[in-house]
């Protein structure tokens, strides 16, 4: 099962999910198609599996980084870092997780990884949720803030901020008025003013 999602995974990583095809994942794993099938189902399947394992090594950056502040507004900062780290480090894992969005969630073959899914997802909402709570406690934290919006709000915001920063290539960046480096900064001051006591 490892060989076969070793192999998608760099398939998925230098060629795209979508140009992908199970012949080629049973070609170069060396096993025929419908052993492939007969583990995984569909290719969706094995792309929930490559999602889990993205989310499984950011759940492990986040609860690393975390450790190394005290104050809940610090904590947040470094999930930030740690965050926009793991699209520049591991882009592949992050290609793959922005595609959860086109799994089909009615599809039966892909509901046991989808349950893991949400449960991974509930996790980072539980991380991001704590470095909050403590600093509404330590008071370097906003009180009047509601917690779960707020994990939701900046999960959004990221999102949207980062894939901006990651669709600027480095031959047009100089005809944005504004560098990646500005905007990266200026996003993390806006969330930090924002939260802030």
């Amino acid at each position: 099962m490892k060989l076969f999602l070793d192999e998608a995974e760099k398939l998925f990583f230098s060629k795209g999910y979508e140009n992908t095809t199970m012949d080629e994942i049973a070609e170069k794993a060396e096993y025929s198609k419908g052993t492939i099938y007969l583990y995984f189902g569909s290719k969706e399947v094995i792309l929930l599996h490559i999602i889990l394992r993205g989310l499984n090594l950011l759940i492990n950056v986040f609860s690393e980084t975390m450790n190394t502040q005290v104050l809940g507004i610090g904590k947040i900062g470094v999930i930030g870092m740690a965050y926009n780290n793991f699209m520049t480090r591991y882009n592949g894992y992050y290609e793959m997780i922005t595609k959860v969005n086109q799994v089909s969630y009615h599809d039966p073959k892909n509901e046991e990884v989808l349950k893991i899914l949400f449960q991974k997802g509930a996790e980072i909402d539980k991380i991001m949720a704590s470095a909050l709570t403590l600093g509404i406690k330590d008071g370097s934290v906003r009180a009047d803030l509601n917690v779960d919006l707020t994990v939701q709000l900046l999960q959004y915001m990221s999102d949207g901020v980062f894939q901006h920063i990651g669709n600027i290539s480095p031959e047009k960046e100089h005809l944005t008025k504004i560098s990646k480096e500005e905007i990266f900064t200026g996003f993390f001051e806006f969330v930090n003013n924002s939260i802030k006591s």
